[in-house]
């Protein structure tokens, strides 16, 4: 629900009255980065950022 109420929020400070693809990419990762729990061995850089790239790079993009 908050990745959803986050792209609108986002699309509709772009000016628009509907969301794109591009819109959930933009704000996936503030939303997201918070939500995600790492075992205790996670240790050093912050991984969540590239957790995120990944999953959005492994997610295809729907087409109409």
């Amino acid at each position: 629900m908050a990745l959803i109420n986050a792209a609108k929020a986002y699309a509709l400070c772009m000016g628009r009255e509907y969301c794109i693809p591009d819109d959930i990419q933009t704000v996936i990762g503030p939303t997201f980065h918070h939500r995600l729990i790492l075992n205790q061995g996670s240790v050093g850089d912050d991984p969540i950022p590239g957790i995120i790239a990944d999953i959005l790079q492994a997610t295809p993009v729907p087409t109409v």
